[in-house]
């Protein structure tokens, strides 16, 4: 065994230790990460994974089989950095003990699911029981995003305006339900990490960007600082500016 590493499960129960009576200690977040597959590509969930595990928060995955199917433990460990796993067939007996759930591969069934109730599907049957239960969920939207430029990356930018357009739709749905989007790894690091980081600031140029990717509103929430420059400009393309 290579002494130079410690397993996430090790890593947690000396953290645990370490910080036990000390309430001073600001804590550090405990996730469930639901990891499902999906065609437009699974790496920027893996790298939010990454970041998540590498700024200290405690982070289980769960996987559906599929994802099995493709990639073995072993090659999810190097992936992410994570190797506490939550079998999928105890995430019923075991969702109770987490108080926030990250989905980091948003696939287009995983919206629909949810949008439509489907409790036959563990994942979708958990997220809504979390959602009800008050907890915290939050996921990263680039599988879902069709303006995003992944899809431009893997030559998946073909659609038809209505399209994407129902696309990006569905997505604003899914964000409806109470849950937290997150538009790339560095939303998830100042979302989770916030008493570590600073806010959030939108400049011009980001509005500019949204512009040029037809996006027609934004959600900011009270880590989010908006320049009076990005404003102006977010009126004058009919950006909606929402606050969460």
């Amino acid at each position: 065994m290579d002494r130079k590493k410690q397993s996430a499960v090790v890593t947690y129960t000396l953290r645990a230790l370490l910080t036990k009576n000390q309430s001073e200690v600001p804590q550090r977040p405990e996730i469930l990460a639901l990891l499902a597959r999906h065609m437009v590509g699974m790496e920027q969930g893996f790298s939010a994974l990454n970041v998540l595990k590498s700024q200290g928060a405690t982070v289980y995955l769960c996987m559906e089989p599929s994802v099995l199917n493709a990639y073995s433990r072993k090659e999810i460990r190097e992936l992410t950095g994570i190797d506490a796993f939550v079998p999928y067939d105890r995430l019923e007996e075991t969702k109770a003990r987490f108080s926030s759930f990250f989905i980091p591969v948003l696939s287009f069934s995983f919206i629909s699911d949810l949008l439509r109730f489907n409790e036959q599907r563990l994942f979708t049957q958990t997220i809504l029981w979390a959602l009800m239960k008050g907890k915290t969920v939050t996921a990263l939207e680039i599988g879902s995003n069709p303006y995003h430029s992944i899809w431009d990356d893997n030559g998946l930018n073909q659609g038809s305006p209505f399209f994407k357009h129902e696309l990006k739709n569905q997505l604003n749905q899914f964000r409806g339900f109470g849950i937290k989007m997150f538009a790339d790894e560095q939303e998830v690091k100042q979302y989770f990490f916030s008493p570590f980081t600073s806010k959030r600031i939108i400049t011009a140029k980001e509005i500019e960007q949204m512009v040029s990717q037809s996006h027609s509103e934004i959600f900011i929430d009270s880590r989010t600082v908006i320049t009076p420059l990005a404003q102006d400009l977010a009126k004058e393309n009919k950006i909606e500016i929402y606050k969460e």
